[in-house]
């Protein structure tokens, strides 16, 4: 049950309460302890409607992916992730992006708290930016064109709509490893 449904639930009762109220003569004794309990479901409804509602988890794309495919049997995946979790250190590099979170992290709050709702975590963006020893070029940053086609440009990236420069740390991994010690942070503005 959520805030708004006990909201209603407690109208309704409040609800019912005065039109119970409504058969009794004024000052008797049933008449009052209808205005009691209708007193209670109104501080009841307030203290209700101050309640926070519970904040989304921001989680990576491939636990949401996971989530999304474990849901409907959530706590038997769970199980199988603890027991199959006892792996060394040194086996991690066979395992999934989800499984290595979820190895490092053991964040089973995190999988649970999913339920009653997630955001995906937005992925850093990177630009390639190489640098040329004994060149007088400030730098050469990566890209592609409109046409699909890998080019450069000198100086500053080309933040264009028919280029792409900006690239999440898979992508620029899925291009060439080697890339990626020249990945820069691109700054949110």
């Amino acid at each position: 049950m959520n805030k708004q449904e006990l909201i209603e639930r407690l109208n309704n009762k409040l609800d019912e309460t005065f039109a119970f109220q409504q058969s009794f003569k004024p000052l008797t004794w049933t008449h009052m302890e209808c205005e009691s309990k209708a007193n209670a479901y109104m501080t009841a409804i307030n203290y209700v409607e101050q309640l926070d509602e519970p904040q989304k988890v921001k989680v990576p794309e491939f636990v949401v992916e996971w989530f999304e495919e474990n849901k409907h049997n959530l706590n038997f995946a769970i199980y199988e992730l603890c027991e199959a979790g006892k792996v060394p250190v040194d086996l991690y590099e066979g395992l999934t992006d989800f499984e290595r979170w979820f190895y490092l992290n053991h964040d089973i709050d995190t999988l649970i708290r999913m339920q009653d709702g997630y955001e995906v975590e937005e992925e850093p963006l990177f630009y390639i930016r190489l640098t040329i020893p004994s060149s007088s070029v400030v730098g050469l940053y990566l890209g592609f064109n409109k046409d699909g086609i890998f080019d450069h440009s000198y100086g500053k990236p080309h933040v264009t709509w028919d280029w792409k420069c900006t690239f999440t740390e898979k992508e620029i991994k899925s291009i060439d490893e080697r890339y990626w010690a020249f990945a820069v942070p691109v700054e949110k503005v």
